[in-house]
């Protein structure tokens, strides 16, 4: 039997943390190593109780080579490494009939650029992340969490009501962080960006706007590059990238304090950050219906995307706290720290004692494993992005200083 990829798409995924998950061996840009030790292959997930936690496990982890790419806490996870197995039949092999690509999605063969860049260092190269593969903390760094509220919202529609095009994805679009690269003048402009319906022609634009009181806004970051490969130096102050949820479902904040990148290359065609499995993705429905970005991690996965380059910073919980996830019902701290931190409330939030239940210190700019200065969660993620237009967003209210509420409602 084979995983189902829609296997786990539940809550109780959400909050399984790692504990006995296999690691992939992969080296990191300060030599350290990670472990990886997977069972055999026998082809069939072990018999366990369906309705236990160690099911939840078995069915995302193992068996297989599919296992997580991670990093320290306070570094970054290996740029490039792939935490699905390859497993998947025809993930190495021509796309079926009903995967065609529409044109405006971008050549296949490289990593579906949506815009043309010039070279790097012959002027400003503009990206849309396409994956964002969370690494850390491993409380949000799990199945659900990055398929209900990541990769969702990080793949294109295929509708072209939904500003879409049949680009091998099923998504909503709704999670769009840019980047703007100038190797010239050493300098990564980053931020979210507001939804799009045309994201081909009309493009992104940065978000400049209040939302649910909070002064969201892109950060410029000071970049050193080797050859086309660069790293940033963390600024100070939080960068507020906003997700925006289906059915005018709220915004969900990732707040991102002194972030930074880490052995990101570009292309030399200006245009890609990683490379597309054009392979990867699979007919769904009876009749073929639209083409889907399989499951991105775990084993009897396939790979959309590999990535070439990392990002990292901290995110502390009294800002997370401030975060709801519309979805689960609760604050983005409850989720970092667990049910037992929650104070009973509606969404839930973190009572006093969470604060404190971190493994990164915002005082001492280090891990660390208990006291009170364990304010916040390490933050860590690999992704893969391809170019996009960027423009000053003209009559886009939210790129413009506009406001609007977080959640529905309020």
């Amino acid at each position: 039997m084979k995983l189902n990829r829609s296997v786990c798409v539940t809550m109780a995924c959400a909050l399984v943390v790692t504990g006995g998950r296999a690691e992939q061996a992969c080296t990191t840009s300060t030599g350290a190593t990670t472990t990886h030790d997977p069972p055999a292959d026998s082809g069939d997930p072990p018999a366990v109780d369906a309705g236990s936690s160690d099911a939840i496990v078995a069915a995302v982890w193992a068996p297989g080579d599919g296992g997580a790419c991670s990093g320290p806490v306070g570094g970054y996870p290996p740029a490039a490494c792939d935490p699905s197995d390859e497993q998947v039949p025809g993930c190495l092999t021509p796309y079926d009939a009903g995967c065609n690509l529409s044109p405006k999605c971008g050549d296949p063969n490289t990593c579906e650029p949506l815009a043309k860049n010039p070279a790097p260092g012959a002027g400003t190269d503009n990206f849309r992340m396409r994956l964002l593969n969370l690494t850390a903390p491993p409380s949000i760094a799990n199945f659900a969490v990055q398929s209900l509220i990541v990769t969702s919202a990080i793949d294109l529609p295929a509708s072209p009501d939904a500003g879409g095009a049949p680009c091998g994805e099923n998504g909503t679009g709704l999670f769009s962080w840019l980047l703007t690269v100038d190797k010239a003048s050493g300098t990564v402009v980053t931020g979210g960006a507001p939804p799009t319906m045309d994201p081909f022609d009309t493009g992104y634009c940065f978000t400049k706007a209040t939302i649910g009181g909070i002064p969201v806004a892109p950060i410029k970051l000071q970049a050193t590059f080797s050859g086309n490969t660069f790293n940033t130096a963390a600024v100070p102050g939080t960068v507020f990238v906003p997700v925006f949820q289906p059915n005018n479902g709220g915004v969900i904040m990732l707040p991102v304090s002194e972030a930074a990148f880490h052995d990101v290359t570009i292309s030399e065609d200006g245009n890609c950050i990683g490379t597309l499995n054009q392979y990867a993705s699979y007919p769904q429905g009876a009749d073929g219906g639209v083409c889907v970005d399989p499951m991105a991690i775990g084993p009897y996965s396939c790979s959309r995307w590999h990535s070439a380059g990392t990002l990292a910073g901290y995110v502390t919980l009294k800002n997370a706290d401030a975060v709801e996830v519309p979805m689960m019902e609760k604050s983005l701290c409850v989720l970092l720290v667990g049910e037992a931190a929650s104070n009973g409330a509606s969404p839930a939030k973190c009572n006093a004692t969470a604060f404190s239940q971190g493994d990164y210190s915002s005082t001492t700019h280090a891990p660390c494993s208990g006291g009170s200065t364990c304010d916040s969660f390490w933050l860590s993620g690999q992704f893969a992005a391809s170019a996009v237009k960027i423009t000053d967003g003209a009559g886009v209210s939210l790129c413009n200083g506009g406001s609007i509420a977080a959640t529905p409602g309020g």
